[in-house]
């Protein structure tokens, strides 16, 4: 019997986002700047938002730093292509008219530098007014989350808890996640899943941004579908 992972939770996980009306949000910021339809979404998972906007008329190529996650989304649409890559090192040496990057996979990365390299790269990987649009949590935002350092999800089949601890000295939050899935004869078997975010401010990524050439669209707080998160539009202009 295949041992279930994370990332077989994953989708059960994700199962409240309202992935439609992401999508439609993303397009509506793209075709602002650009009618190009060549995208690459950066921190695919299993797909989903990436099947949308190719149901919406993109050519949209997706990676994931996960093989495990890329393994998934090219089983579930074998219609796109899913690399396992990451943002810090981007082996596709192609131009795209935009890259998106949601659900807070911008604070993946663990320091100035990182993102520094990811911006960099990302910079390098899109076409001469092309956008870069991504999401990010910000400080109010983690503490209102885990105000008790704790959060509590009850599913139908699989309760979530995540449990968030600060590093003063990293700089770094540690989210660990565990599910108790719901197996045969009502037994649970308990999964857990650690990961390190940084939590960039406001004035951290604009200046990063402007640093290696890009220049800033808009800024929203999307609270109806974000959850919320912070949106960020940038456009390459050579």
């Amino acid at each position: 019997m295949k041992k279930i992972n994370f990332t077989d939770c994953y989708d059960e996980m994700m199962s409240y986002v309202e992935y439609d009306e992401w999508a439609k949000l993303l397009s509506s910021k793209i075709k602002k700047e650009t009618e190009g339809i060549n995208l690459l979404e950066i921190g695919s998972g299993t797909g989903e938002i990436s099947i949308r906007l190719h149901d919406l008329g993109y050519v949209i190529k997706g990676i994931d730093i996960s093989l495990e996650m890329v393994n998934i989304s090219s089983t579930k649409y074998k219609n796109i292509e899913f690399l396992n890559e990451s943002m810090l090192n981007l082996k596709d040496k192609s131009k795209y008219d935009a890259v998106i990057s949601v659900f807070d996979t911008i604070n993946y990365l663990q320091s100035l530098d990182e993102l520094n390299i990811a911006f960099t790269n990302i910079y390098n990987s899109i076409k001469n007014n092309g956008v870069f649009i991504f999401d990010v949590l910000n400080r109010k935002m983690i503490d209102s989350m885990f105000s008790e350092g704790i959060f509590a999800d009850e599913r139908e089949n699989m309760s979530i808890i995540w449990k968030h601890s600060y590093y003063e000295d990293l700089k770094l939050d540690e989210i660990e996640t565990i599910f108790y899935v719901k197996e045969k004869d009502n037994l649970f078997r308990r999964i857990s899943e650690k990961y390190m975010k940084m939590i960039f401010s406001n004035n951290q990524i604009l200046e990063m941004a402007k640093n290696v050439g890009f220049h800033f669209i808009s800024k929203e707080i999307n609270v109806e579908i974000a959850g919320p998160r912070i949106i960020y539009a940038f456009k390459r202009v050579d």
